[in-house]
């Protein structure tokens, strides 16, 4: 006969076929720099179950014909579960022979916390699954540690000084065709040139320009617009940039200043002419020395000496002739920072 044997759980065992759902080992929770060793049921006990039989009959077995469903395995005679009054029977208890899950420890590395890894087990049977194939493993995880940088701009400005790839940018943009400096200091003082010389003033110059200030340029057939940490690597990044360098050579062609032709007013010439002391003949009035006479400025040439004199100064000097031009002064380094910032930014996505 056959019949159907249903297994279920003894009610005082503590167990269930249900899955363990806090069983799911979360790498948050694995701190891999930490770990030395690694702890796993023990091979043993994950062997094959093993069983234990046990079988009855009583009377003639012809009789026994009849399939009993239920926890254990039996024919009877009239196929109602064995009692003291079947006549005729052959049954049989199946028991799951008991094993404890034990643990065991595999180290990570052959010797102690450090060096050469444990031995993997790969290309034995069931090699992916042993241990030391696991502990192999996760130490190759840990002495591999891949070191993730800051992004260029964050790094500062002590590593844009030693920074090949920038430094070879920052020559080109002075001057085409030049050679990199060689010298530390000379990059250092190329740096500075357009980065600032310290910590505090790169982080309100360039890094603030890369992450915050935003880029509006009006261009056909779209607009650009956004900061310059978001345009770097991109299309409108490089037609931003080559904007501001286009710019940038407009605006100094636009101030270059053709030589004037020297000019004299014989006026002003006589008037000097009848300056006898040379401590009276003074440029404020238009006149210079020239030998033992003195005689009119050229035109072209008293703008020059004005220029000489004003040049350079802070706006507490500037007096005497001179003036001060805040708001070019301003814009024009607004328009520097501006185009700067973007190279910078243009480095991040490039370098």
């Amino acid at each position: 006969c056959k019949m159907s044997v249903t297994f279920s759980t003894a009610p005082d065992s503590n167990c269930s076929f249900e899955e363990d759902k806090d069983s799911t080992v979360l790498s948050k929770d694995v701190d891999i720099t930490a770990a030395t060793k690694l702890k796993l049921i023990a091979a043993a006990s994950l062997e094959n179950q093993n069983l234990e039989l046990q079988a009855i009959t009583s009377g003639a077995a012809s009789s026994a014909a009849t399939g009993v469903n239920g926890d254990y395995g039996a024919c009877t005679n009239d196929g109602n579960p064995v009692t003291s009054g079947t006549s005729a029977f052959i049954a049989a208890e199946v028991t799951a022979v008991q094993r404890s899950p034990t643990t065991e420890t595999t180290n990570l590395y052959v010797s102690g916390t450090s060096g050469k890894c444990t031995a993997t087990k790969i290309g034995t049977a069931w090699g992916e699954q042993h241990g030391d194939s696991i502990a192999a493993a996760l130490c190759e995880v840990r002495e591999t540690r891949l070191a993730i940088p800051d992004v260029l701009h964050k790094q500062g400005l002590t590593a844009l000084e030693t920074n090949a790839d920038i430094i070879a940018a920052l020559t080109q943009l002075t001057g085409p065709g030049k050679d990199v400096p060689a010298d530390a200091d000379a990059k250092k003082t190329l740096v500075h040139t357009y980065f600032g010389s310290n910590q505090q003033t790169y982080e309100h110059t360039i890094v603030k320009l890369v992450e915050k200030n935003s880029i509006d340029i009006q261009m056909k057939p779209s607009n650009i617009k956004g900061t310059a940490l978001t345009l770097a690597g991109t299309s409108d990044g490089v037609k931003a940039l080559s904007y501001y360098i286009g710019q940038d050579i407009k605006s100094k062609e636009a101030n270059k200043v053709a030589p004037a032709t020297p000019l004299i007013s014989k006026e002003l010439n006589n008037k000097c002419k009848t300056i006898k002391e040379k401590d009276k003949c003074k440029t404020e009035d238009g006149c210079e020395l020239k030998g033992d006479d003195c005689v009119a400025v050229e035109k072209g040439k008293e703008e020059d000496k004005k220029d000489e004199k004003c040049t350079g100064k802070s706006k507490e000097q500037c007096k005497d002739g001179c003036k001060w031009e805040d708001s070019k002064f301003k814009d024009s380094s607004f328009f520097v920072n501006r185009k700067l910032a973007l190279n910078a930014a243009t480095f991040v996505g490039l370098v």
